[in-house]
Parts: C-alpha cells; sequence; structure tokens
C-alpha cells in the first residue's frame, strides 16, 4: 500500500508539473546549453547541494545529504533527476512495535511484534531524486533510498509469541544491510520524501513535507517460522534547509 501511495503521488506530481508550463514553450526536455536564453537558471544543468533535514511525528528523525542533481527543460520549467548520499537516523519512543519484516510470512500473515524501547538506528545510503519546478523558486519533489548499510544501538525487546519458550525479551540490533526492493521485501533502514521546496535566494532553499522512514532490527536469535528481521515504518513530518554549492 505504502510503495503505490509513493507511486501514486510521485505521477501526480509529474504531470501536475507539466500542466502548469502547459502554456509556454515546449523544449522536450533538451539539456540547456551555457549560450541559451534560460542557461542563467541555478538549478539547470548539472548542480550539487547539501541539505539537513528533521523530522518529528512516530519518533524523531535527523538527515544530512549531498546531492547531485541535473536539471533539464521541461515545457517552460525546469525537471531535475538526480542522485545522492544520504546519511540519516532514527530515534524511537518507548514500546515501539516492530512487526515481522520477511515478505513470505508477512503475505500469508503469520506475523508477530518486538516491542523497542529507544531504539535508534542510523543508515548511509545511495538516494535517488526527482524534482519539479511548478513555478518561479518554488518545486515539488520526491526522493527514496536505495542501497547502502545501518548501524545503530542494540536492545532487549519484548517479543510476542504463543510460544512460552520464545515469548518475552529478546536481544535485538540494527539491521546493517539496507536494500529498496519495493514494499514488502524491502531490507534494512529507508528513506523517502515528499516535499515543497521554496528558494529563498540561487544558493538557499527551504524544504517541508511528508517522510516516511522504515527502521528495522534483527534479532540474535531465530524466532517463530525462523524469522529474525522486525520493521517499523514510521510516518512523520519534516523541516530541512538547503544550500547549493
Amino acid at each position: 500500500m505504502v510503495w503505490k501511495l509513493r507511486h501514486g503521488i510521485l505521477w501526480t506530481f509529474f504531470f501536475l508539473a507539466i500542466g502548469l508550463g502547459s502554456g509556454a514553450r515546449v523544449a522536450f526536455a533538451q539539456p540547456i546549453s551555457a549560450g541559451s536564453a534560460d542557461a542563467h537558471s541555478p538549478r539547470r544543468g548539472l548542480n550539487h547541494s547539501v541539505d539537513a533535514a528533521f523530522g518529528i511525528g512516530d519518533g524523531t528523525t535527523a538527515a544530512v545529504s549531498l546531492n547531485n542533481f541535473y536539471g533539464i527543460a521541461l515545457l517552460s520549467r525546469t525537471l531535475s533527476p538526480g542522485l545522492g548520499v544520504r546519511v540519516a537516523s532514527y530515534f524511537g519512543r518507548d514500546n515501539v512495535s516492530f512487526s515481522t519484516a520477511d515478505a513470505d510470512l508477512i503475505r500469508s500473515n503469520r506475523t508477530n511484534t518486538l516491542s523497542i524501547s529507544g531504539a535508534q538506528t542510523n543508515s548511509v545510503n545511495l538516494s535517488f531524486h526527482l524534482k519539479g519546478e511548478i513555478l518561479p523558486r518554488f518545486e515539488l519533489g520526491f526522493d527514496i533510498d536505495l542501497i547502502g548499510f545501518g548501524f545503530g544501538n542494540s536492545r532487549f525487546g519484548d517479543y510476542s509469541s504463543s510460544n512460552a519458550s520464545l515469548a518475552g525479551l529478546q536481544p535485538a540490533h540494527a539491521s546493517s544491510f539496507n536494500l529498496l526492493l519495493g514494499g514488502k521485501p524491502d531490507r534494512g533502514q529507508l528513506d523517502s520524501e515528499f516535499y515543497a521546496a521554496y528558494w529563498l535566494s540561487d544558493d538557499w532553499a527551504l524544504r517541508a513535507g511528508f517522510s516516511h522512514f522504515i527502521s528495522e532490527y534483527t534479532t540474535d536469535n531465530a524466532l517463530d517460522f525462523g524469522n529474525n528481521r522486525f520493521r517499523h515504518s514510521a510516518n512523520l513530518g519534516f523541516v530541512a534547509v538547503v544550500y547549493r554549492l
């Protein structure tokens, strides 16, 4: 469901960007050369930015990223795909429920929960970005982590099971491998964002939006059905500051 929602919002944003620019000249997504009339736009062509974000909602998150975009003309606006490296952290509250993360077990409705207090997971991930200029200085954007590694604290979680020998406290640690596979098969710590941004100047921008952060722990022991991975999906609002390098 979350995966379908991500794609639905992404396509809505894409067509909205096209529609708002449809009254202007058509550039058919050609890169803007240095000598063209639109080359003055600092977000056309290859550009780089650093970003610091803070989220709050179902727990709190903090992230710093280095991003590389290539702005191309689409109708009268700028569409910018890109790649980046994001370092992100999730800080959970008391008794956060982490549920079975194995895709096959989820599909067959064989799930259990691991309640963890003081969860703290971190990630270093390669991320994909797409943003589009809707109005001058105003953008809508989407980004999602692709692959990387995770680390964090170790915790004892309260495991819920009908098997008395497994129920109770179980040691667990932050999962170390992160991979976007699409919905239930996802692994590890992954962040994604939908946002609006406003450029205060050619170099500085503010962003705000919605973040979906997946945090995952691996138990030291295999539990029911051989599973040892447990996931919590946090939904948060966030704000961020962007600086164009």
